[in-house]
């Protein structure tokens, strides 16, 4: 039966007793350790198979750990979308030298700055990058700049959509991207919609392109201000009029048209159902554009009359942003949940939705409707 080596067992052990989480390099057979005050490197003299002998290591690391070679895996299965990673301490997970337990740990709600460091340095990767930075409101600042740069530098080899949408999202909403870098990410948006689509959902104010104010805002202001006190639609039309609102519209438009995929589609919708919904106002699971109108129609006197009534020039506009209030992904469900499809032949099978949410947007960028 393979074991360890005396010599390996003891030098793990001394690793094991000094070090605050351990990274194991399995192509050069080396475990590292990080210290308080130094690094700790264990060179393993492998007797036999080598993926055998790493295998001993774990149980090693578990059993110091958890008191059971085999518990470590159990967890790992449970851990898969169900959260219990709290119930585990992070100091300990830290010591397993698995980068599936860095990504648990990432998720842990009682993370700290120090134990997001070790985690990091234990199996630096875009994929724990991004958990990370979502807790940048927790982080040194130091650190948080250097996930970062990380992210950034690695962005143009992203593949997958989602990554792209997420990494640029979550680095602008950190505030640590300055003016130079959100105009570097917004230029390749140019050719692909995902890097423009990621400013939606992270922080439009950071889009270098700001549009200029509705034209009919100013001599609306006072009243719509007013109104915006009491109703919450009346609200959602001055931002939409605004500055950031009338930069979120234009940039969705232009987005709208040009998706290349599925997850950008989806994406895209659950930017404007982030961006236009209001609580106690807009529906769960419409899937079509019918259902929407239909909502609108139920809607109208109740949540727009207030405005029109006052605001009789935005008669035309308050329809279409009631029905923005009732956009999300669902939209795509009676789409999607049959095909597959990407690039234009999605695009096409989108065509009646893609142009039923632009009519609306376009409504919401002119004025005297």
């Amino acid at each position: 039966m393979l074991e360890l080596s005396s010599e390996d067992l003891l030098r793990l052990n001394v690793l094991l007793a000094n070090a605050t989480a351990i990274r194991i390099d399995e192509h050069h057979m080396v475990v590292y350790g990080l210290g308080e005050d130094r690094d700790y490197e264990v060179h393993l003299n492998a007797l036999g198979n080598e993926q055998a002998y790493l295998s001993k290591v774990r149980e090693l690391l578990s059993t110091a750990m958890f008191g059971s070679p085999r518990r470590y895996p159990k967890y790992l299965h449970r851990w898969a979308g169900m959260g219990q990673i709290n119930s585990v301490p992070v100091d300990k997970l830290l010591m397993l030298g698995e980068p599936e337990v860095m990504l648990a740990v990432a998720h842990n709600s009682s993370l700290t700055g120090t134990q997001a460091q070790r985690a990091w340095w234990a199996y630096p990767g875009p994929e724990l990058g991004r958990c990370l930075l979502a807790k940048a409101a927790s982080l040194p600042d130091a650190f948080a700049r250097e996930l970062v740069a990380y992210l950034l530098e690695y962005l143009p080899f992203e593949t997958r959509t989602l990554d792209i949408m997420d990494t640029v999202s979550l680095v602008l909403s950190s505030g640590l991207a300055d003016a130079q870098t959100c105009a570097g990410i917004w230029h390749r948006g140019l050719r692909k919609k995902a890097y423009r689509i990621g400013f939606l959902l992270g922080d439009v104010d950071k889009v270098p392109e700001r549009q200029s104010p509705r034209q009919d805002l100013a001599p609306l202001a006072p009243v719509l201000a007013q109104l915006a006190l009491d109703h919450p639609l009346a609200a959602l039309a001055y931002r939409v009029l605004d500055v950031g609102g009338q930069t979120f519209v234009a940039v969705a438009l232009d987005c709208l048209p040009k998706c290349a995929d599925q997850d950008e589609v989806n994406a895209l919708l659950d930017a404007l159902h982030r961006f236009f919904a209001i609580p106690g106002l807009t529906e769960s699971s419409l899937e079509t554009p019918e259902a929407v109108n239909a909502m609108v129609a139920q809607h109208l006197d109740r949540a727009g009359a207030p405005i029109i009534t006052q605001l009789p020039t935005l008669a035309g506009t308050v329809p279409a942003l009631l029905a923005m209030t009732q956009v999300s992904a669902d939209l795509t469900i009676p789409f999607f949940s049959k095909s597959d499809a990407a690039g234009s032949v999605m695009r096409k099978q989108l065509q009646a939705l893609t142009e039923y949410l632009q009519q609306q947007l376009q409504v919401l960028r002119q004025s005297g409707n």
